[in-house]
């Protein structure tokens, strides 16, 4: 357990000040809708990578299900701010968009497949206030991770991907790429 330690409230208020930072970059999908439906794409390609797993009933009555499109999606919703333009929702988007390649692509995915080793060596400890430290450094992990762990946190909530560390890893990376093409 982690000392509280006036130095380790003032990592906590610095991290969900820059976690609040992040969320308000102009991500390259705030303006380009078809970034964001690669975004989604390659969110759900990572969840469904793998044997599917099997969901309880407990699962079941709480409402969860396997991934879908729609589920993910709406899950970034409620992160993102989206501006869709010529397209009315989501759903029009789906229909009648094409997502972009330039930012995320496959190689997301086979650039995480290759990060699991490193990920899994260093796998996260929750501390209670939600940073997340490194078990060998004691130091938190990047924003992007940060960000990534939270939305894992919040998409569990509706769906069981079939691989939470890879899609956790493709999406802290491509947050972490729609940062700087942002800056």
């Amino acid at each position: 357990m982690y000392e509280e330690t006036e130095e380790f409230k003032e990592y906590i208020k610095a991290y969900q000040e820059l976690l609040h930072s992040v969320l308000q970059v102009r991500f390259p999908w705030k303006e380009s809708p078809e970034d964001f439906l690669a975004l989604v794409l390659l969110t759900y390609k990572a969840a469904i990578t793998g044997p599917a797993p099997l969901l309880t009933e407990e699962e079941k009555a709480a409402g969860i299900t396997l991934p879908d499109i729609d589920t993910i999606a709406a899950v970034l919703e409620e992160w993102l701010q989206i501006r869709y333009q010529s397209y009315k929702d989501f759903q029009d988007l789906k229909q009648n968009g094409q997502p972009s390649d330039t930012l995320f692509n496959e190689k997301s995915i086979r650039s995480a497949r290759h990060k699991r080793k490193d990920f899994l060596v260093a796998q996260a400890t929750r501390h209670a206030a939600g940073i997340v430290f490194s078990p060998d450094t004691k130091q938190p992990h990047p924003i992007t991770q940060l960000w990534a762990e939270a939305f894992m946190h919040k998409l569990t909530e509706r769906i069981k991907p079939h691989d939470n560390d890879l899609c956790e890893i493709v999406l802290a990376d491509n947050i972490h790429k729609g940062a700087f093409m942002a800056i």
